[in-house]
């Protein structure tokens, strides 16, 4: 592939993952879009968040979810989502 083409692509690939919601992009980070709605509706409601900035897929299964209050674990136990609070340090998670 020459570089006017894939650049062309890149380009294209970058609109098109900025038109939408958090949500209808999180495909980017691993997610489908069901499960980023799915964790919005429940850090709203157990968390008491406004805000959520970030979604992304970790190797083990869970979730980072980064929002207005607080940097948290998702992780769906027995159909429901449970959230635990995380700290950053660098680019790694604690």
């Amino acid at each position: 592939m020459s570089a006017n083409k894939m650049l062309g692509a890149l380009a294209a690939v970058a609109l098109i993952s900025a038109c939408g919601t958090l949500e209808d992009n999180a495909w980017t980070t691993g997610l489908s879009r069901e499960e980023a709605l799915e964790i919005r509706s429940a850090v709203f409601a157990q968390k008491h968040a406004h805000n959520v900035h970030q979604y992304q897929r970790q190797l083990d299964g869970s979730v980072i979810v980064l929002t207005d209050v607080g940097s948290f674990q998702a992780r769906r136990i027995r159909g429901k989502w449970v959230f635990t609070p995380v700290g950053f340090v660098g680019a790694a998670t604690y």
